[in-house]
C-alpha cells in the first residue's frame, strides 16, 4: 500500500491489527478468552502479566544453553593452555553465571595460586562461600579482595552483605556508608543500608 500511493494510516491499522489477534491467539492458547469489552486494553495487560513469565523462561534457557557453550569452549581452550590466567577467570565469570558456587571457587583459587592478590578471584570466592552459607569464610575473601582495591564499591557491598548475614549490623552499616561514601548513587546500597 505504501509503495503504490496508499495511506500510511491504513498500513498502521493493519499492522496494529495482525499484532492484537496474534497476542489474542496466543492467550487463548494459554487458556485465557478476551471479551469484547475493553478488548485491546484487556489483551495489552494480560499479554504483560500472563506471558512475561513464559517468554523470560524462554530467554533464560537460551541463555543458559550459551552459557553452558561457553564453558565448553573454555575448557577445551584450558586443556591447551591449562595455566593461563584470563581464561580460567573466564571459567570462573561462566560457572558465576551458570550458579555453580563450588565450581566457582575452584576456579578462581587456581587463579590465585598464579594472582594471590587478585581482588577480582577473592571476590568472587567470597561470593560464592556466601551462596552456599558461609558468610565469616566469604569476609576473609573480601578483605583481601579490599586489600588490592580497596575503593571498590562491588567488594564493599558484598563485604556489607557479609556483616549482615551474621547479624554484625554495625559493620554492615559501616560497609554500606564506605560503598556510598565511593558512589553515592549506588542504588542498592542505599536500599540495603535502610533495611539493615
Amino acid at each position: 500500500l505504501h509503495n503504490s500511493g496508499g495511506y500510511d494510516l491504513w498500513i498502521i491499522v493493519c499492522s496494529y491489527y495482525s499484532m492484537f489477534y496474534i497476542a489474542n491467539s496466543a492467550l487463548y492458547k494459554e487458556g485465557y478468552k478476551i471479551g469484547e469489552k475493553i478488548a485491546h486494553k484487556v489483551t495489552n495487560e494480560a499479554l504483560i502479566v500472563l506471558l512475561r513469565r513464559k517468554i523470560s523462561k524462554a530467554m533464560l534457557d537460551e541463555f543458559a544453553e550459551l552459557q553452558g557453550d561457553a564453558l565448553e569452549l573454555v575448557d577445551a581452550a584450558l586443556r591447551i593452555e591449562p595455566e593461563r590466567v584470563d581464561l580460567l577467570k573466564a571459567r570462573g565469570k561462566v560457572l558465576v553465571d551458570l550458579g555453580r558456587p563450588i565450581e566457582v571457587m575452584l576456579a578462581y583459587e587456581a587463579v590465585l595460586r598464579q594472582m594471590p592478590d587478585s581482588a577480582e578471584a577473592n571476590n568472587n570466592i567470597g561470593t560464592a562461600l556466601r551462596t552456599l552459607g558461609r558468610p565469616a569464610d566469604a569476609l576473609v575473601y573480601y578483605e583481601r579482595a579490599l586489600q588490592s582495591a580497596p575503593e571498590s564499591k562491588e567488594i564493599l557491598y558484598n563485604a556489607a552483605g557479609a556483616h549482615y548475614e551474621q547479624a554484625h549490623f554495625e559493620a554492615a552499616i559501616a560497609a554500606y556508608d564506605q560503598t556510598l561514601a565511593i558512589d553515592s548513587d549506588y542504588v542498592f546500597a542505599h536500599y540495603d543500608k535502610a533495611q539493615t
